[in-house]
């Protein structure tokens, strides 16, 4: 998946600057937020139940997987 150019800091604080340029802008940051909850829930599960993972290891690795893939799609300029 590669290493992504931000920190996860740097992506949200990106994010929620996004967020600030209006009404659809806002929505569909809250919309990235829920869908996410939703992704980690079930990749968790998917990861339990195809790989035979325990519930710890299973909720580590999709929370990893999920964090680079958000890190990896949003690049925000670094502060210098």
């Amino acid at each position: 998946m590669g290493t992504p150019y931000n920190s996860r800091e740097e992506v949200d604080a990106g994010l929620s600057a996004w967020a600030e340029n209006g009404k659809t802008y806002r929505a569909a940051y809250a919309e990235i937020q829920v869908q996410y909850k939703i992704a980690e829930k079930e990749l968790t599960s998917y990861y339990k139940k195809r790989f035979n993972m325990s519930k710890i290891e299973s909720r580590s690795t999709a929370k990893n997987v999920l964090d680079t893939a958000l890190r990896t799609h949003y690049v925000f300029p670094k502060p210098r």
